[in-house]
């Protein structure tokens, strides 16, 4: 399901307009965002950073640079490889660890992923 769509569902459901359904699933998002930049966790949309919360931290505008011209990796071991990486880049953003011992680190625990 798009956006699109959830907006189209939004409004049926809850039976109002497609405007104030769009304003609703945008709400929604926005207090998501929020909430996740609050905690230091990371979003996987780029707009997620569009909030004052990770406007705030540089850190997080190099991710969102990053997403530009990311792509997403194909393989069958993806969810377990996911984990890793995610819980390194929030390490490092939280500056628990370096960005290089944290690349060090998650290079690590895929390689032994990958190796099972």
């Amino acid at each position: 399901m798009n956006k699109t769509e959830l907006i189209a569902a939004v409004a049926e459901k809850a039976e109002i307009s497609k405007k104030d359904a769009e304003k609703a699933v945008k709400a929604f998002t926005d207090a998501v965002a929020e909430e996740l930049a609050k905690g230091g966790c990371l979003p996987a949309r780029k707009d997620f950073f569009d909030n004052k919360y990770f406007e705030e931290t540089p850190q997080y505008q190099v991710l969102k640079e990053a997403l530009d011209v990311s792509e997403t990796p194909y393989s069958l071991k993806y969810d377990e490889m996911y984990t890793p990486m995610l819980e390194d880049m929030q390490s490092c953003l939280n500056q628990q660890m370096t960005p290089e011992e944290a690349a060090a680190d998650i290079s690590a625990r895929i390689d032994a992923i990958m190796a099972e």
